[in-house]
């Protein structure tokens, strides 16, 4: 019977295809958005190192940082994206 993972390797191993071109894996990634003292809208993937981008509009961020995403993913082919927890505020003396 089928297993209960359902991804790629699954999909591979039950129907023994050494690889599946032209499927594409859909994936959701956190990304976190700044202003910067210019006024520029800031995206950045934290689980994904270096990968940000920076837009005058969010519409336009978020068409960039999907873009930076798919280049990223494409260069790096065979990492492990780790699991994002989270954002925590914490408050602190600044002096």
């Amino acid at each position: 019977m089928w297993e209960k993972d359902f991804g790629l390797a699954a999909l591979q191993a039950r129907f023994n295809i050494s690889g599946l071109k032209g499927i594409s894996m859909k994936k959701k990634f956190s990304v976190l958005v700044e202003k910067d003292e210019d006024g520029y809208y800031v995206a950045t993937v934290p689980v994904l190192p270096g990968c940000h981008t920076q837009a005058k509009s969010l519409d336009d961020l978020l068409e960039r940082i999907k873009e930076a995403i798919e280049a990223y993913l494409e260069a790096e082919k065979d990492i492990d994206i780790p699991e994002f927890i989270g954002v925590q505020v914490v408050e602190a003396e600044a002096g």
